[in-house]
């Protein structure tokens, strides 16, 4: 959803042959490009981790020995993919656990850059990929918390905003503004067109029914649950928790 709102606002994404494919989990589209895609499956190959990784990566790893070939390598799919483009993005779940490379490479290459953030109940997480993928509760949960911390210390020093799902459902434009405005991103000129595609396309999407918590919200671990609680306050990424950093980023 937000990479779509993304794509509406203005945010080139990629032609459509270079995009992830519908699929039946999610056939309003992934939004996603197949090139980033594969790229960080190699990168997280080499870094001895897989997208369903229960164990963040070492603080630094962007540093070693090993990530330095991936280095020059993004670089250079960055100006294929996205060169002559004023206004672009990219969404890729691993880019959770793979912002501190990507980070480098486009400061590296002055690239001015903020990021989204997307929130979603551990719960709904784990559910989903019990649904799609099969795997336990416990091991979806493990997910959401390595995905969601390793992304909190990526943020470090950028310009973000947070989106909130159970938000985006009840207001959506309250919420993308919230998030826009976090990230230091401007509402497209256009206002009308823009809500009325971001209606079309949310339509469908509205109309499924999403795992009901109920009352399992107490069934999550405590650091899951606290980090979750903490990540749903309003404002969350504060300047005093996430200092800017110096430079235009």
């Amino acid at each position: 959803m937000a990479s779509r709102m993304a794509n509406l606002a203005g945010a080139w994404l990629g032609a459509d042959d270079e995009l992830l494919p519908c699929g039946p989990d999610n056939p309003s589209g992934f939004w996603e490009r197949l090139d980033v895609m594969k790229f960080n499956d190699r990168l997280l190959a080499a870094l001895g981790r897989t997208w369903d990784t229960e164990i963040a990566l070492s603080p630094g790893w962007e540093n070693d020995a090993t990530a330095a070939p991936f280095g020059d390598a993004l670089g250079d799919m960055i100006t294929k993919a996205f060169g002559g483009r004023p206004v672009w993005a990219v969404k890729d779940p691993r880019l959770c656990l793979l912002l501190p490379l990507w980070k480098k490479v486009l400061i590296k290459k002055g690239i001015a850059f903020s990021c989204l953030f997307v929130v979603r109940h551990p719960l709904e997480v784990a559910l989903s990929l019990n649904r799609r993928n099969g795997f336990s509760l416990e091991k979806g949960l493990g997910c959401w918390l390595s995905h969601n911390q390793s992304a909190i210390a990526g943020l470090v020093g950028l310009q973000a905003g947070v989106l909130r799902f159970e938000n985006l459902l009840l207001d959506w434009k309250a919420e993308l503004g919230r998030a826009f405005a976090g990230a230091g991103l401007a509402w497209p000129d256009d206002a009308r067109a823009f809500e009325e595609a971001v209606n079309a396309f949310l339509m469908p999407q509205n109309s499924q029914k999403f795992p009901d918590k109920g009352g399992r919200r107490d069934e999550l671990p405590q650091e899951i649950s606290l980090l979750y609680s903490r990540l749903m306050q309003e404002p969350f990424l504060q300047e005093k928790i996430y200092p800017k950093a110096d430079g235009d980023i």
